[in-house]
């Protein structure tokens, strides 16, 4: 499962193409013992604007 920090959320606009979106998240395993500092990775998602919506293009995580 994957859990968003609280408050993390960036999101910058890319005028003529879409945005990008940035944020911390948490990683938690249901199949292991819960961390007691469990670690936070980074994620970047690319927005893509078309005429009729916004599509993600491309995602990064780092964790």
């Amino acid at each position: 499962m994957r859990e968003l920090v609280k408050g993390s959320i960036e999101v910058y606009p890319i005028p003529g193409i879409g945005a990008i979106e940035m944020g911390l998240h948490i990683f938690h395993n249901n199949q292991e013992p819960p961390l007691k500092q469990p670690k936070v990775g980074r994620f970047t998602v690319i927005w893509k604007k078309y005429p009729d919506a916004w599509k993600i293009y491309r995602v990064i995580s780092l964790h």
